[in-house]
């Protein structure tokens, strides 16, 4: 499987369309297409793309999948389990960010 056909699998499995994600992350559609054609892809857009679709660059380069399987888990886990998750991995969620910046917001 190459670049554009590990594009296009993951963007059908996040319920994404190639015309959205160019709108959001603002690349032409032009690009994307050389891409289908076998054109290699820069690596500040790979980013981008890994990014808005929650995948590591490493699976849209090479396919490897660990990370992709890894966050797959973890979506598919029960809230309880996400917040335990984060918790262990001292990733903060929304909420708390919310507060640490009205809190620093306030002091500051």
């Amino acid at each position: 499987m190459n670049f554009y056909e590990r594009l296009e699998t993951t963007l059908k499995s996040k319920k994404k369309t190639v015309y959205k994600m160019c709108k959001d992350l603002e690349i032409s559609t032009n690009t994307i297409g050389n891409y289908k054609k076998g054109t290699t892809p820069k690596i500040d857009i790979i980013d981008k793309i890994s990014l808005y679709l929650g995948v590591s660059t490493d699976y849209l380069i090479r396919g490897e999948e660990k990370h992709h399987k890894i966050q797959e888990a973890y979506d598919a886990a029960d809230p309880g389990t996400q917040a335990a998750v984060r918790k262990l991995l001292d990733i903060k969620d929304e909420e708390q960010k919310d507060q640490e910046e009205l809190y620093t917001s306030r002091i500051g």
